[in-house]
């Protein structure tokens, strides 16, 4: 899974995500709608407005969506329920972190600032989830995978060991199987006699009779 980069101008950068290739439909559809599913599920900018000198909002949220996509691509899902999964892990994340951002903006013991610990625990925890489950379906098919190479492995065996020592075909436990009844090749006593050719003097009469 790949990004790609196109620089804007001098500051701005906008990243789209690729997804790898020989993807299903539904995930190449997912990442179609990725960028524009992210810009409306994520906070705004941590320090919105930004600070620094020739910061714009617009490049603030530039900086936003590209670090999004970076780590949902980073999360390689394989699949378009895996990859809403990685979504849902990285917005949890994002509005944990604004919601402990927006703390500090209170006095420590307002009622605003308990709210807003709160709603950090409240993300912070569907944010693990997502990427507890994620990370499980994503086992499960690295499992399947590996138990379906496995059995491809055990029904197709390797070049040359078809047959056994003795040249008969092998069972499938291993022992030797005698190869298809064939005819037995004719032996000397069995073997017709060549005609025999008549004396000179007897092929001279029956050349004369035959006269």
């Amino acid at each position: 899974m790949a990004l790609t980069v196109r620089k804007i101008n001098d500051t701005l950068l906008e990243m789209d995500p690729q997804p790898p290739p020989q993807s299903d439909p539904a995930l190449l559809a997912f990442y179609d709608r990725l960028a524009p599913t992210l810009r409306a599920a994520l906070p705004p900018p941590i320090g919105n407005p930004p600070e620094g000198p020739g910061s714009t909002p617009e490049q603030a949220l530039a900086r936003r969506d590209a670090a999004a996509i970076a780590l949902v691509t980073s999360l390689a899902p394989a699949d378009a329920a895996e990859a809403a999964l990685a979504v849902q892990y990285v917005v949890a994340g994002a509005h944990a972190s604004y919601s402990l951002w927006q703390v500090q903006q209170h006095p420590p013991v307002s009622e605003a600032a308990m709210k807003l610990r709160t709603q950090f625990a409240r993300f912070s925890r569907e944010s693990r989830r997502s990427r507890s489950l994620l990370l499980t379906l994503q086992e499960d098919r690295h499992k399947r995978a590996a138990a379906d190479m496995a059995a491809r492995k055990k029904t197709s065996p390797p070049h040359g060991e078809g047959q056994s020592a003795g040249g008969g075909l092998a069972s499938p436990g291993g022992a030797a199987v005698a190869p298809p009844d064939q005819p037995p090749a004719p032996s000397e006593e069995t073997k017709p006699a060549p005609p025999r050719r008549s004396p000179p003097a007897l092929r001279l009469i029956q050349g004369g009779l035959a006269s």
